[in-house]
């Protein structure tokens, strides 16, 4: 037996089950995964690369932030909806019921977006001075075969 949830809402019933919410949120699902693909496409083009990393860590934070509809309800929505409705309607006070955690995923994915993009770059460097290394010591190597072969 299907869980559906009935409110009137401004005179209007409103009635969905928790399977349409499901692909409710596989549609918003497909939709964030696109929106995201998009957004990295547009940030390939910034030249600072931490920028670039930290812009989409927050998009990411703000799409994916699930928070409930209702104080206590079983169903969520993105946090940046219900923050944004709720600012709306019941005014200001009440976007901070899912505005502040919506604030602090997107902190939170952006400063994480942020320490992978340091650690990928510290990774890089470390691999380039190996390679460096590397390269002189058959350079070293090679030139030492050479005056063995002359002599």
């Amino acid at each position: 037996m299907a869980t559906s949830v009935h409110r009137i809402i401004n005179g209007f019933l409103i009635m969905f089950t928790a399977s349409e919410h499901l692909h409710g949120w596989l549609v918003y699902g497909g939709g964030a995964v696109l929106g995201l693909l998009c957004w990295w496409y547009l940030l390939i083009k910034l030249p600072v690369k931490p920028i670039r990393s930290l812009l989409f860590g927050a998009m990411v934070g703000a799409l994916c932030m699930p928070w409930p509809t209702e104080d206590g309800g079983q169903f969520f929505a993105p946090a940046w909806l219900i923050a944004g409705s709720d600012g709306l309607f019941d005014g200001a006070d009440a976007f901070w019921r899912a505005g502040t955690p919506l604030l602090m995923a997107i902190a939170g994915a952006a400063m994480v977006a942020l320490i992978i993009q340091i650690a990928f770059s510290i990774k890089a460097d470390s691999q380039q001075k190996a390679s460096a290394t590397v390269k002189r010591a058959r350079e070293r190597s090679d030139k030492q075969r050479a005056g063995a072969s002359t002599v």
